[in-house]
């Protein structure tokens, strides 16, 4: 994530970080990390290194480019046995994460700020729990970025 994200998903508490993941979990969803950079260090400073199921980087041997190359999500979603179709990509920088969403087939989110983006039909939530939400489907706290289209 970039500062912004990154600022965004640390303001998110601890317990709210917590309570998505295990909302996530109880509901049989897998979950995994894309990073251009190891993710280790930012995941163990959230709190966060135990909660995913697989964690990715361009520094990996199988990935080698980084995002907007769709790569490193290919990788993330083969090591999670899961379809492109039935992935949820989930970033913070349109011109970045949601375009490499994009060219892998995989849906795509933005989370914390709203931006228009008619290329890459991206969805845009405000924080982890209306993401959370709108992956189980319990909420419509997400909007469309194309807008007036």
């Amino acid at each position: 994530m970039d500062r912004g994200g990154t600022a965004q998903y640390a303001r998110e508490s601890q317990a709210n970080r917590l309570a998505c993941y295990q909302r996530l979990k109880s509901n049989s969803i897998s979950s995994g990390v894309v990073s251009d950079y190891p993710a280790g260090p930012k995941l163990q400073a959230l709190g966060v290194e135990d909660m995913f199921d697989v964690v990715v980087s361009a520094q990996d041997v199988d990935v080698g480019e980084f995002k907007p190359s769709p790569r490193g999500l290919l990788v993330a979603i083969n090591r999670l046995g899961v379809s492109a179709g039935e992935a949820v990509y989930v970033g913070d920088r349109i011109d970045v994460d949601a375009k490499a969403a994009r060219q892998a087939g995989i849906a795509s989110f933005t989370i914390g700020r709203a931006r228009s983006d008619c290329e890459t039909h991206n969805r845009y939530v405000t924080n982890l729990r209306g993401l959370t939400d709108m992956i189980l489907g319990e909420s419509v706290d997400a909007r469309d970025t194309p807008q007036g289209h």
